[in-house]
């Protein structure tokens, strides 16, 4: 009898007898497998609860571990020629968390810890409080008011057994910032301090980190501050044994090249801080940069401050002192000083006129001391002193209102007016800020029909045109401002990024970016009408009746443009009447062209200004003649 056979019809679903048997013993082998695996589990569980138990508790109980920031080294700052102006100096810190802290018992621990660091109880409260505290109360989220920097290891030995008990205090071993540039490098370098709650919430920072706070270290906090690492501490309570691990490493911060000459930063402080306090003026601004390169060379603010003392957390009477002070010491008046600049705005008409067709070099204007306006309203010259027939570098270098009145209100007939030298004050950079990128710096404000009616609710008026061609009026600006108004003339309109660093380097002193010059905007004037206004400037030191007589015989062959802003200023809730004294310009020295503003608040007429930079200028040719201007890939 024959086998019968079937057609095997696996897209049904029928498997052959081989194969099912096949499945059933996959099945068996898994089953051992897991249970096996389980077994296993049920064993390693047996021993870790019952064989084991009281001894994993034991060692549970007894072995701690805990993760430690390693706070990176902070990168330092060095000057043109290599100079250090930071160092790290290795110290602890006294800190408190109030978050940690209630309120109810915050009087009673900043008494302990007056009693453990001899400072006065009241004194430090209000340091604390100053800090911790604001309008609304108790500032949320804040972990960390630095109480004292710069404790030795003494110090340490000392403090640490009395902290122990005290909820919220902390004594960590961080770096102490020192700053050894002195008062003129403080507003350039700036300093480090304690990163608050908004820095912890939309930065990232650490809660417990310290971070730029203003000049260099806040612009290049990224580059400076590298990289904290991690340390685990695993203690063992029985044996009284510690290990450590470091499973990640701090990278220190790379160090930063500045464009700046220590040497001509210390020269033009001092010179800027003598001419201040004879003047009795309220502080001052000076700079100086490299034409064509956007180097900045110096750069002071005056009155200065010491940033060692925030380094180091300053106290609260302190930082009020400082606040208070009539005359401004913490803010950076060469960016962030918005006042009329008289007459240094005399070469942004100028410009505009010229380019306009409305004046050209033959043109002349005569001035026998005071015009009439509109209204009758009179619009004379400084002292209404005659000049006489003058064309346009005649008048830069008389510095006269006249020319320049007429100038604007033929601009107003021939070539669109105040909307026109908007244009061009806006491609000089009038009313903006600079490309510095450093914090607190100001735009200034252009005058316009807007904000006529914005300030003074009325209408344009034609007599405004004379007021805002000799910078007064609504018309603000900052001394760097001015300074790359001065910078457009000796370029012919090229205006550079000024920059404050001109390299950074690793650790090991290897170049890791370079900071060159870079055009950030070219004015659309003909380079025949930069020379015309250049000329100007050169016979405002040189000629009969100039305005910056006093550089005339002064080494590397100087220019000038002065000016003289009146201006009614509040201090201390009184109102003081005066001038605010400018001088912008240029000068040659080591076989290139510098160019300068200094400027002093109610420090008088324009020309009182300009001992400032005579001063420095000799000084260059004189101390410093001989030594090379910047070496710095010399370290």
């Amino acid at each position: 009898m024959g086998k019968t056979f079937h057609k095997l019809n696996f897209e049904d679903g029928i498997l052959p007898q081989d194969e099912i048997k096949l499945s059933k013993w996959r099945l068996v082998y898994l089953y051992v497998f897991l249970v096996v695996l389980l077994g296993f589990l049920f064993w390693q569980l047996f021993g870790l609860q019952i064989v084991n138990g009281d001894k994993n508790l034991l060692h549970a109980n007894t072995i701690s571990r805990s993760s430690v920031p390693i706070r990176a080294p902070r990168g330092l700052i060095f000057d043109s020629n290599g100079q250090r102006l930071v160092v790290n100096i290795p110290a602890f810190t006294l800190y408190l968390n109030p978050v940690e802290i209630a309120v109810e018992k915050e009087e009673d621990t900043i008494s302990k810890i007056s009693e453990i660091l001899s400072v006065d109880k009241e004194v430090l409260f209000d340091t604390y409080k100053g800090k911790a505290y604001n309008e609304k109360g108790k500032i949320p989220g804040l972990t960390r008011v630095t109480i004292k920097s710069g404790l030795t290891n003494n110090d340490f030995l000392s403090i640490q057994p009395q902290i122990g008990s005290l909820s919220g205090v902390y004594l960590e071993e961080d770096a102490l910032r020192q700053y050894e540039g002195g008062e003129a490098f403080s507003h350039v370098i700036g300093y480090v301090g304690d990163a608050g709650p908004k820095d912890v919430a939309e930065r990232g920072f650490d809660s417990n980190s310290q971070i730029g706070k203003i000049g260099i270290e806040e612009m290049y906090d990224e580059v400076l501050r590298g990289m904290d690492g991690v340390e685990i501490v695993e203690k063992d309570v029985r044996f009284e044994s510690e290990n450590v691990y470091i499973p990640e490493s701090a990278k220190a911060g790379d160090n930063i090249v500045l464009t700046i000459d220590s040497r001509w930063q210390e020269a033009l402080f001092n010179s800027l801080g003598k001419y201040v306090e004879d003047l009795d003026g309220y502080g001052g601004a000076a700079i100086i940069m490299e034409v064509g390169t956007g180097n900045i060379k110096s750069m002071i603010s005056y009155p200065s401050f010491d940033n060692n003392l925030f380094s180091k957390g300053i106290d609260n009477a302190t930082f009020n002192s400082l606040i208070t002070d009539n005359k401004t010491p913490l803010v950076n008046k060469a960016i962030a000083l918005q006042l009329p600049p008289g007459s240094t705005f005399k070469p942004i008409l100028a410009a505009t006129a010229l380019q306009e067709g409305v004046i050209n070099k033959n043109t002349t204007i005569s001035s026998e001391g005071c015009m009439t306006l509109p209204g009758n309203i009179k619009f004379c010259e400084a002292d209404r002193v005659y000049l006489g027939k003058m064309n346009v570098s005649q008048a830069i270098g008389k510095s006269s209102n006249v020319f320049f009145c007429n100038t604007g209100l033929q601009l107003t007939e021939k070539a669109g007016g105040i909307r026109t030298l908007m244009n061009y004050a806006d491609q000089f950079g009038i009313g903006h800020k600079t490309d510095l990128g450093m914090i607190g710096e100001q735009a200034g404000s252009m005058a316009t029909p807007e904000l006529m009616i914005k300030v003074h609710d009325r209408e344009w008026l034609l007599g405004d045109i004379c007021n805002t061609a000799i910078g007064q009026g609504l018309v603000t600006t900052t001394p760097i401002q001015m300074l790359q108004v001065a910078e457009a003339v000796a370029t012919g309109g090229k205006i550079y990024k000024p920059k404050l660093v001109h390299e950074v380097k690793n650790q090991e002193g290897t170049t890791i970016r370079t900071y060159e010059g870079e055009v950030v905007r070219e004015i659309q004037v003909d380079d025949g009408n930069f020379a015309l206004i250049k000329d100007g400037m050169y016979k405002a030191v040189n000629a009969a009746q100039g305005s910056a007589w006093i550089l005339k015989g002064t080494p590397g062959n100087p220019y000038a443009k002065t000016g003289s802003a009146d201006a009614t200023e509040y201090i201390d809730g009184k109102p003081l009447k005066g001038a605010h004294s400018w001088v912008i310009g240029g000068f040659e020295y080591g076989g290139k062209e510098y160019n300068f503003v200094v400027h002093i608040t109610l420090g008088g007429r324009g020309y009182k200004s300009v001992p400032v930079i005579k001063d420095f200028i000799n000084c260059l040719y004189s101390d410093f003649a001989g030594l090379p201007v910047t070496n710095a890939n010399s370290f």
